[in-house]
């Protein structure tokens, strides 16, 4: 489940339960003012919170597993020095230190932190 239609299948997943959670919460609280809404929305609201929440789950696993992978790929070579010595100068706010990713992958403090 790493990769759907030839891209990481986290981003997709994860986008299901920002958008159903909130959406069941909206209706949860219109049914909790409009009683009488309980009878026509009341199994599609849960529904909602249903498949959010199995889709949060679908989303933490695939996020491990993108996780993994990552990692599991190692650094990324030091392309960095080789494209400051062939660029123009820099000023000092775009040194070549600053260029990413110098230890693997994602941008810094995507993950969290440092690796395990």
């Amino acid at each position: 489940m790493n990769l759907l239609a030839a891209i990481p299948s986290h981003p997709l997943f994860v986008h299901v339960p920002v958008v159903l959670v909130p959406l069941a919460a909206i209706g949860a609280i219109a049914i909790a003012v409009r009683p009488r809404w309980m009878a026509a929305y009341g199994y599609p609201v849960a529904g909602l919170a249903g498949v959010g929440f199995v889709g949060a789950l679908i989303a933490a696993h695939t996020g491990e597993e993108l996780e993994e992978s990552y990692q599991a790929a190692g650094p990324f070579p030091d392309s960095c020095t080789t494209m400051a010595s062939s660029a123009r100068p820099q000023s000092r706010s775009h040194s070549s230190s600053s260029c990413w990713p110098q230890r693997g992958w994602p941008a810094p403090g995507g993950f969290g932190g440092e690796p395990r």
